[in-house]
């Protein structure tokens, strides 16, 4: 999970539709081990860029940005949640912001003649008591740990939701958008939801983990 902090308002996931595929790279779609493939291909500055999206059947799908140039790969970077944010450089010398750049471009481009869309993000749980609003989602990736985020709106403020994560989406608290935090307070508040969740009937724990449904 990486760049944890720009993705705090992004929870939407971005697929390359199969329109895309007849406008674009017509006959280029594919199946691999039951994961839909498919491609779009834009300018950007003068040079040509492919976003591939892989949505496999039982997990969440991921999009990869690829850069070649003469035949040969000159980068390519992976977005593992499909959020529309890069998560790391796979290959290349460039920088992840650049490439950040060069894919937010492409999918601006690719929205514009309906060629990537956005759908809803699936596995999420909302509740409340008295003090916050609570927004639970789980992400199982296709690359990538699993984990669960939570977000945590005080309703006496405007401020921005608090956010901390489940790595391994084992019901234990690890990692917070703000390093200062005490993780302690915000275990607690999960256990709560957690707890409320499961008599809801919207989350279930499979071999020790907690996910939430579809």
């Amino acid at each position: 999970m990486v760049k944890m902090e720009d993705r705090m308002m992004k929870r939407m996931v971005i697929l390359v539709t199969a329109l895309a595929l007849i406008l674009v790279v017509l006959g280029c779609s594919s199946t691999r081990q039951n994961t839909a493939v498919s491609r779009y291909t834009f300018n950007f500055e003068g040079k040509m860029y492919v976003i591939e999206s892989m949505t496999p059947e039982t997990t969440e799908g991921y999009n990869i940005l690829i850069h070649r140039a003469d035949n040969r790969l000159v980068f390519r970077a992976i977005d593992k949640e499909q959020d529309g944010s890069l998560d790391e450089i796979m290959k290349g010398g460039i920088s992840l912001d650049e490439a950040d750049r060069i894919y937010n471009a492409g999918i601006a481009q690719g929205r514009a003649k309906g060629q990537v869309k956005k759908r809803d993000f699936t596995r999420v749980y909302r509740t409340s008591d008295m003090m916050n609003d609570y927004v639970l989602k789980t992400y199982l990736l296709a690359v990538g740990e699993e984990y669960n985020m939570l977000s945590i709106l005080r309703k006496e403020t405007n401020s921005q939701p608090i956010v901390v994560f489940d790595k391994g989406a084992d019901g234990t608290i690890n990692e917070s958008e703000n390093k200062d935090m005490d993780l302690s307070i915000y275990q607690r508040l999960y256990n709560r939801v957690l707890d409320k969740g499961m008599l809801d009937g919207r989350i279930t724990r499979e071999r020790g983990r907690f996910l939430v449904s579809l």
